[in-house]
């Protein structure tokens, strides 16, 4: 192998200097230094050379006359042992093949305008690559050193960071939360697309701007101490960490933003990332408002099954006095008394039919009178509206029933009235609820009037949308009108809005017609006292449905179906709860020629049965009346 330029035996040579020893006296004295010839000078500084070639990170040859030696690095690049190609003859052919004359003069003239100078050539590696080399030569005395830095390989690698660049960019222009990198001033690097989505800017109108642009003004002072403290000190709250803040539109809206802020390995370079939670903070203020309500639904369902529970009793034992007569002296106040109870009954039957499930499937099923529907609610509805808003209702007795549930129908009309009682004003508002039959006699118009501020076209067009309001968020659920759309809807009907700004708004719900229940004729019986049997599961309601009975002329019984079937069989009247009795008994009792009243809503799967229903068994007046009705029936 060869181990690099040979030199001559220069201890032979006859033309240099004789040493002398020195004596010891010399030597002890130390006048003379040791003479060294200039032969051995040169081959330690060709050795040291060699040396330094050997131990550099870069590509080096090591040149001779005609020898030459490769470092480690040089002969990695072109694939050849330094003893492979010892000679520069060697060199020329092996790398260079065919093109080694032309590459040979091209050194040829470096050498000769005086080296310090570079050019590039392709070699031909012992593998057969072809590598682009950069040769940069510089002359050291007598000896020459190249360095070999191969293009082919920093071309690649050049053209590999590319390539990942554009992939980096590409993962960061298609992904879903913004992306912004910031240097340690604040000013813009990179904004992906979704950044620019979210803020409503181009990436061009961004980068090279401050990131405090997109902040509004209590921020932008907060963001840069966050950064003076952080470059201070290595800690900072928010960098590193995620954290909502408000950030601002090319349009000057502010909006929430969560955020995480980072430093790239400590190049003060910092990279966010972000996400617009608009829509997550307005459907958690949706639930709060809902869960608000729930609440309130909750504290009215409590007080209005507590007064019922109180009020049962009390006007069943009103009814009794008052059957049983009273003197003139009281009778005044008994009426007095009457009404107070009354009244009191109309705010528990509100608050019932307002905390009921606007969604129940009866709806489909359910008929309702509107003028007994508002006796019942107008005491608790008229409250909706504020004080000094002057209310007017105009409910016609002789309205055909529509189809649609009592408790819906409250809770419709309760948002329109809730609506209009805020579009008026104060102190000069008024708002009338209306009701008529339609000119093709199918539908039921129900409307609520008011000359408050009105609405635009827009407005107009997007009452009904969920979660729509004209409100600041957390006052208003925009929730209302689509309720009521979706009542209205459910029942077959349609909503109609008619509004101008400053003229005030109507809006009308037409509700389908319901259809009118037929009844057979009604079976007489003996002429002893008919007998009433009671088969309802609230012994409190039995009895005081016994009382009511035994005032109307019957003889009442009390018995379960299974406990009283022998009674069941013989009686005239029968009164049931629907959802405990079995449809094919009623039937039969009816085919004998019972007559029965159910108490409670009629059940879908019961089908046309000619029953007496009285949906809402609390109402005092019309059991009684139903009951006194049967009684003049079944009388012989």
């Amino acid at each position: 192998m060869h181990d690099g330029p040979s030199h001559p035996d220069r201890s032979s040579n006859p033309g240099g200097p004789v040493h002398k020893a020195n004596s010891p006296a010399e030597g002890v004295a130390g006048e003379h230094a040791p003479d060294v010839s200039v032969d051995e000078c040169a081959d330690a500084h060709t050795e040291l050379l060699r040396r330094m070639v050997e131990n550099l990170s870069s590509g080096a040859v090591f040149v001779e006359g005609d020898q030459l030696y490769m470092n480690a690095v040089a002969e990695e690049i072109t694939g050849y042992r330094s003893d492979e190609l010892a000679t520069m003859d060697e060199w020329f052919c092996v790398l260079f093949g065919n093109r080694h004359e032309t590459i040979r003069n091209q050194y040829e003239s470096h050498r000769q305008r005086g080296f310090d100078t570079r050019f590039a050539a392709v070699i031909e590696r012992k593998d057969g690559q072809e590598r682009r080399i950069e040769f940069t030569g510089s002359r050291w005395n007598s000896h020459e050193i190249w360095f070999l830095h191969d293009e082919t390989e920093l071309a690649q690698t050049a053209r590999a960071l590319r390539e990942s660049e554009l992939r980096l960019q590409a993962i960061v222009d298609t992904a879903v939360e913004g992306i912004i990198t910031v240097d340690q001033s604040g000013i813009v690097i990179s904004f992906n697309r979704a950044a620019a989505h979210i803020f409503g800017y181009t990436p061009d109108q961004v980068l090279g701007q401050n990131i405090s642009m997109l902040m509004p003004p209590p921020y932008r002072h907060e963001y840069s101490n966050s950064v003076k403290q952080y470059l201070r000190t290595g800690q900072s709250k928010g960098i590193g960490d995620g954290m909502e803040v408000i950030a601002q539109r090319k349009d000057g809206t502010t909006f929430p933003i969560e955020l995480a802020i980072s430093e790239i390995d400590h190049l003060q370079i910092f990279v966010g990332f972000l996400r617009d939670i608009s829509e997550r903070k307005e459907a958690e203020a949706h639930l709060m408002q809902a869960q608000r309500l729930s609440a309130i639904g909750t504290l009215a369902a409590g007080l209005g099954h507590d007064m019922n529970n109180i009020l049962l009793p009390v006007r069943a034992r009103l009814d009794l006095i008052d059957h049983a007569g009273l003197p003139d002296a009281v009778q005044e106040h008994f009426v007095e008394i009457r009404k107070s109870v009354k009244y009191l009954q109309n705010l528990a039957d509100g608050l019932h039919l307002l905390v009921m499930d606007s969604g129940d499937s009866g709806v489909f099923d359910e008929s309702t009178s509107l003028n007994d529907w508002w006796e019942q609610v107008h005491s608790l509805l008229g409250r909706a509206l504020p004080k000094r808003v002057r209310f007017t209702a105009s409910i016609p007795t002789d309205l055909p029933k529509v189809r649609v549930a009592p408790h819906q129908l409250t809770q419709a009309v309760l948002n329109m009235l809730v609506n209009s009682g805020k579009a008026v004003a104060p102190d000069d508002g008024r708002v009338e609820l209306w009701a008529s039959v339609d000119e093709n006699n199918q539908h039921v118009c129900l409307g609520v009037t008011d000359n408050g501020i009105g609405m635009t076209d827009e407005v107009r067009h997007r009452a009904i949308e969920p979660f729509f309001t004209t409100q600041s968020r957390g006052i208003g659920t925009g929730l209302g009108l689509s309720l009521v759309h979706r009542v209205v809807q459910a029942a077959g009907g349609k909503i109609e809005i008619k509004s101008e700004v400053g003229q005030g708004t109507t809006i009308i719900l037409r509700f389908p017609i319901a259809k009118q229940q037929t009844r057979n004729e009604p079976s007489q019986s003996t002429g002893n006292p008919p007998l009433a049997v009671i088969s309802v599961q609230d012994r409190r309601l039995g009895s005081i449905v016994e009382n009511l009975l035994s005032i109307a002329g019957f003889d009442a019984e009390y018995a379960a179906e299974s406990a009283g079937a022998e009674a069941i069989d013989h009686a005239a009247l029968w009164i049931i709860d629907a959802k405990d009795q079995d449809p094919d008994r009623v039937r039969q009792r009816l085919a004998q020629g019972c007559t029965v009243i159910v108490l409670g809503t009629l059940p879908t799967a019961w089908g046309e049965l000619d029953v007496h229903v009285i949906e809402n068994p609390n109402d005092f007046v019309k059991l009684r009346s139903a009951i006194e009705q049967v009684a003049n029936e079944v009388s012989p």
